[in-house]
């Protein structure tokens, strides 16, 4: 009982009736041998729950009886085991002879399972050395990775074979008999060497709060004992002797055993210092939020990251991942503790699975002006997003493209959000990057980021500059007595005299590249008529490099807008009409999709004009109307 699993106190907690508490425990790591030790400070702390508001409570003291009361039946059947094992102790050690002698596997030791060390029967000698109950080289014996590594040890150096009864780990009343074989010189030679190793027993307790900062910190927010296996499996792989252990089970401080002097496995007080504090990390708190409610594919990946590294903490046992969810409580918080580079790949790791699903969140609500606005508005938020956007240990395509285009979507929300991504340096150095690689997947998104937040000005400032010097030609060129519908570079009025030889377009068709079949079909009736010149982006250049977008806009007199669902949520289509209402073009709105109305900012471009439906009437009628509008817009423009 003494050597439970944790799963097995759980079992033991529901036979109880302590099935709440289950999940507590196991949090906590408490196994066989924490239940046993459990003091009053810890039990108050595990019976403890959150109430709806996360305010903590204590167990009453009805169920604070009936767990001691309980904690003490088990107790007493420990005691009860060890005694008998006690009383069994010596016929196991009679046996321990036969076994050696007649080449035996006996499972009551810890001993070597190599073939590159063996003893050599002739002459084969047996010594015991006792280890007292209530000596400190005691607490060693209790780590079987410590036993191990003895055992490997003196069959290396010695070849002397080392059997440590197992029956005595978790009995320090107990004296521990260790018997050592093999030829007698080199049987010897071993004894002395244990000898040496037990007196060079040192301890150091992490309680000064000048020198031992970080692990008193551990001490105080780390409740699991996982960390003490995590330590001695890290000093161990550095060949190091060392047995961890707490004044407390779950807050005590850290205790370290060590053995100093020259030996193989010793150890200075120095190294342990400079160990703890520069190779092992702790990660506290990394919160799910909501994970009641988290999406099921979510869910699933965080369920395998967890028995993935709860897997790795099994086999290397140099990293453990500490994760609880309290009752009450919609967060799950999950923290980790072992060597330095591992716990920073696991925190990446982590980090990058809630990102990739915080971005997906983010990006289905992008709808929403409010959850625009509390990205603008949050001093964390634009600066977030900037660094999974640059950062070039993330993922592209789960964190840095979804990051990109939340960017993206944001700088058509506000002024303020446009000034937050200009002064950021690190951001407008990997746009500009990604536009002048021409990357494949964020070179678009990138150009309409460069363009909102420096081109675009730029661009339109110079357009006017064009204008105004166009102006002053009008002046000088205009002759009255010519027709009053001439046309004159620099003006946007139709030119119906000399249209195929002009620069200009009287018309320009603003669509999304899958609804081209219908556009295509409007484009290719009014060029028939040879009576418009209309510009149509076959290529879809527009799309992906915003100043050809805005060059046609300004060749284009009137702008068809063939909107459907999947023109409302392109940004480069948004990008294309919103920039011919700010040069003051006017826009036609077509219909083309009969699923979708107008809605966000495509209804307030369109605000009350009607539409020229041609998702839902005949096409011949609905061209008709569009002519019609046309000259419609064509008088109001020549009477400017």
């Amino acid at each position: 009982m003494a050597i439970w699993t944790v799963d097995q106190v759980g079992d033991w907690l529901k036979i109880n009736s302590f099935d709440k508490y289950v999940e507590t425990f196991k949090n906590e790591d408490i196994d066989g041998i924490s239940l046993f030790g459990l003091q009053n400070d810890d039990i108050l702390k595990l019976l403890s729950s959150r109430d709806e508001d996360g305010i903590i409570r204590n167990p009453t003291m009805r169920t604070q009886r009936k767990f001691r009361t309980i904690l003490e039946e088990y107790r007493k059947l420990i005691k009860q085991e060890r005694k008998k094992r006690r009383r069994s102790s010596s016929s196991i050690n009679k046996r321990l002879d036969t076994s050696i002698n007649n080449n035996e596997n006996n499972l009551s030791f810890i001993t070597l399972k190599a073939t590159s060390y063996t003893i050599n029967n002739t002459g084969t000698y047996s010594k015991i050395y006792t280890i007292e109950s209530k000596s400190i080289g005691m607490k060693f014996f209790k780590s079987e990775l410590i036993c191990s590594n003895l055992t490997k040890y003196f069959l290396k150096n010695y070849n002397v074979t080392c059997h440590i009864p197992i029956q005595n780990q978790y009995d320090t009343k107990v004296a521990l008999h260790i018997k050592l074989s093999g030829v007698k010189e080199n049987v010897k030679n071993a004894r002395n060497d244990i000898h040496s190793l037990l007196t060079t027993i040192k301890t150091k307790i992490f309680n000064n709060e000048d020198t031992d900062k970080k692990i008193i910190h551990l001490s105080k927010y780390i409740y699991s004992d996982s960390t003490l296996t995590i330590l001695q499996k890290i000093f161990s792989d550095k060949k190091k002797l060392t047995f961890w252990e707490k004044t407390n089970i779950l807050s005590g401080y850290y205790i370290v055993h060590y053995i100093s002097g020259q030996h193989t496995f010793s150890v200075s007080e120095e190294f342990i210092n400079h160990t703890v504090n520069n190779e092992i990390s702790y990660v506290k708190d990394i919160v799910i939020q909501n994970v009641e409610n988290i999406q099921p594919k979510f869910r699933k990946e965080l369920d395998e990251f967890i028995n993935d590294k709860k897997e790795q903490q099994l086999q290397y046992q140099t990293m453990s991942i500490i994760y609880c969810q309290y009752p009450f409580q919609t967060e799950m918080k999950i923290s980790f503790f072992g060597l330095r580079n591992q716990v920073d790949i696991a925190k990446k790791q982590i980090k990058l699975l809630i990102n990739k699903h915080r971005m997906r969140n983010i990006w289905i609500g992008l709808d929403s002006k409010q959850i625009k606005d509390e990205i603008i508005n949050d001093d964390d938020g634009i600066p977030l997003l900037a660094r999974c956007a640059y950062e070039k240990n993330l993922d592209i395509e789960t964190i840095q493209r979804p990051a990109l285009r939340i960017i993206d979507a944001v700088s058509f929300r506000k002024d303020s959000a446009v000034k937050q991504i200009k002064e950021n340096d690190p951001l407008m150095n990997h746009v500009k990057d990604l536009c002048d690689k021409n990357d494949k997947y964020q070179g678009a998104i990138a150009h309409r980021i460069l363009w909102k937040v420096e081109e675009e000005n730029e661009f339109i400032s110079k357009q006017e500059q064009i204008k105004k010097q166009n102006q002053i030609k009008i002046k000088k060129n205009f002759d009255e007595k010519k027709a009053v519908y001439q046309y004159v570079p620099g003006d946007h009025h139709f030119d119906l005299t000399d249209q195929k030889n002009s620069e200009k377009f009287d018309l320009m068709i603003s669509y999304y590249q899958d609804d081209k079949e219908i556009c295509l079909k409007i484009y290719n009736r009014l060029i028939e008529s040879d009576f418009y010149r209309v510009l149509f982006d076959k290529d879809n250049l527009h799309s992906s490099n915003p100043k050809i977008m805005a060059q046609a806009v300004e060749k284009s007199s009137v702008i068809l807008m063939c909107f459907s669902t999947k023109y409302r949520n392109s940004y480069a289509c948004r990008l294309e009409v919103e920039y011919a209402k700010k040069r003051q073009r006017p826009i036609i709105p077509i219909k083309i999709d009969h699923q979708y109305d107008p809605t966000g900012w495509l209804e307030e471009i369109i605000k009350n004009e009607k539409y020229i439906d041609f998702s839902k009437y005949e096409f011949t009628a609905m061209y008709a109307q569009l002519i019609d509008e046309i000259h419609v817009v064509n008088e109001s423009i020549n009477k400017k």
